[in-house]
Order: C-alpha cells, then structure tokens, then sequence
C-alpha cells in the first residue's frame, strides 16, 4: 500500500465508498481502469485514483486535461439497484456531493450547471462522468467519474480563459488527500441517503 492510500484511509469514515482504495501514477482514464477491475470482481465502493491520466475524459467525448500530481482524478465503482430511467440520477447526486465538498475550501461562489460540470462564478472548477455496463435490461454496475482542478496554474491555451483551480481561488494549495478524502466521504453519505430513502 502506498503511502497516498494509507494517508488517505485513515480520512475515510464511509461504509461503502473508500473502504477499498486503488492508486497508481499514471493510467488511460481512471473511468476504464474501474471498468476493467469491475469485471474482475472488484467490490463496489471500490475507488481509483490517478496521478495524472493520459486518455481522460468528459461528457460527449471532450477530454480532461490531466497533468500529474495537480489534479483530482478518481473514479467510484457503484452497484447500485437502479432502474434505467434512474441512472443517470446519479450524476446529479455525483455533483451536489461534489459541490458540497468544494464549499468547503473554497468561497461559496461554487454552483452546480446541470448536470455534470462544477463551477466557480463562470469558470469551471470540476466535472462528472458516469458510465454503466449493462446485463440485458439489468444494471451491471455503474463508474463515478470526478474530476477537480486542484492546483493547475498554467491551463493550455484553450482551457486558460474558462477553466480555474482551488489554489488559483484560494492562492493557495489545499492538499489532495485532504479534499479527497472530503469528497469519498460526502459521496458515501449522499449514496446512502440514496440507498435508505430515494430519490425523495
């Protein structure tokens, strides 16, 4: 176990969401990643993390730009029992949990533009990408993307006028295993509320 988990689970007070953490460098998308250990076993909850990602990506293929270290790439493995109509329910419960989090470090300038970007005043702050796996009509399992502009100071030359990072806000540098661990932890309790109550 790295380091980075083992600092990170000690944060972790959930039943579901982080109680198994994957980490590695660098991958493709952390949303295949999951993917691909779903169909290994891998039990939902189950988190993946990168450092930097080389394919990531956003909602109608756009990608993420991804450099290392300076960013928040996980992605959440849920099983959950859902109807087709309700999945894409979960993106909005990905991006209040989400927002919730960055409140928390952040003025509350933090809005939510539905249903999957996370934004400071006109700039985007974070972004959510859920994809499922499908047995016939039946929900497989479902892999919670959740990206946030952590420290990136210098965006490339398309993302520099609408993109914009926690330190660039705050001018200064939170921890990545701090706003993590924040993050695993109001997922789990918006999933549970899920799970116990519905969508009411």
């Amino acid at each position: 176990m790295s380091s980075f988990v083992e600092n990170l689970q000690k944060r972790i007070s959930g039943k579901i969401i982080g109680q198994t953490i994957f980490h590695q460098a660098e991958i493709d998308s952390t949303n295949n990643w999951a993917l691909e250990q779903a169909q290994q076993g891998a039990n939902p909850g189950s988190v993946f993390i990168a450092d930097s990602q080389s394919q990531g990506r956003g909602r109608l293929g756009h990608q993420w730009y991804s450099p290392a270290t300076e960013n928040i790439y996980c992605t959440v493995l849920l099983q959950p029992e859902l109807t087709l109509s309700e999945l894409s329910k979960l993106t909005l419960l990905a991006g209040a949990a989400t927002c919730e989090t960055l409140m928390d470090f952040a003025p509350q300038d933090i809005s939510i533009k539905w249903p999957n970007d996370i934004y400071y005043q006109h700039r985007k702050l974070g972004g959510i990408l859920c994809e499922s796996r499908l047995r016939g009509k039946n929900i497989q399992h479902v892999v919670m993307g959740i990206g946030v502009n952590l420290s990136t100071q210098t965006f490339s030359e398309n993302l520099k006028s609408s993109a914009i990072s926690l330190e660039e806000i705050n001018q200064n540098k939170p921890e990545r295993s701090t706003v993590i661990a924040a993050l695993l932890n109001n997922l789990d309790s918006w999933y549970q509320k899920l799970n116990q109550h519905g969508w009411g």
